[in-house]
């Protein structure tokens, strides 16, 4: 077959709803970065045709910083340069390679997005394997949206939000 170029952006597109997901985490006072093995390129093109670009509050791509997930460094750096606190931060994304395990190393909640259609058992195994990586990371930080609809908009809303209310209340408890 012959070279094509841009063939990744003829079958580019976004996920429903993932623009008004944004939108509303924004609205309820949350701050959305990308951390990206992607590169910058390719990237940024993509992200202003689709109009995500400008609604990231940082854009941290590998090819910029020259490290890549699961680099603990490269979550690490984000998490420290914009002083996220552990307890109330979230990262999505598609797969337990690369973003479970730099959610793990970073010890934060991970929701991971099955784009690939794995089935159950396929999932606990990379669950499992992600788990042999980080054994003292808690199971119970992993989520797992086995099936489309990906971003529906109301519930992935509940549950961020939730996670963010249940880690700041569970903080505060041990404080006392």
């Amino acid at each position: 077959p012959s070279y094509r170029p841009n063939t990744s952006r003829e079958v580019f597109g976004l996920y429903d709803g993932v623009s008004e997901l944004i939108s509303r985490l924004k609205e309820n006072g949350a701050k959305v970065y990308l951390l990206s093995n992607a590169q910058h390129v390719f990237t940024y093109p993509e992200l202003e045709v689709t109009g995500l670009v400008n609604q990231f509050d940082r854009i941290l791509l590998s090819s910029d910083y020259r490290i890549k997930k699961p680099d603990p460094g490269f979550i690490g750096r984000l998490m420290k340069e914009e002083g996220l606190d552990p307890l109330r931060t979230v990262m999505i994304g598609n797969d337990f390679s690369s973003d479970g395990k730099s959610a793990a190393s970073a010890g934060i909640d991970f929701i991971c997005l099955n784009t690939f259609g794995f089935d159950d058992w396929t999932i606990e195994r990379k669950i499992e394997d992600m788990m042999e990586e980080y054994p003292d990371y808690d199971r119970q930080k992993i989520t797992t949206i086995r099936k489309e609809p990906w971003f529906d908009g109301e519930k992935w809303l509940e549950k961020i939000l939730f996670l963010k209310t249940a880690r700041k209340t569970h903080k505060a408890r041990r404080r006392k």
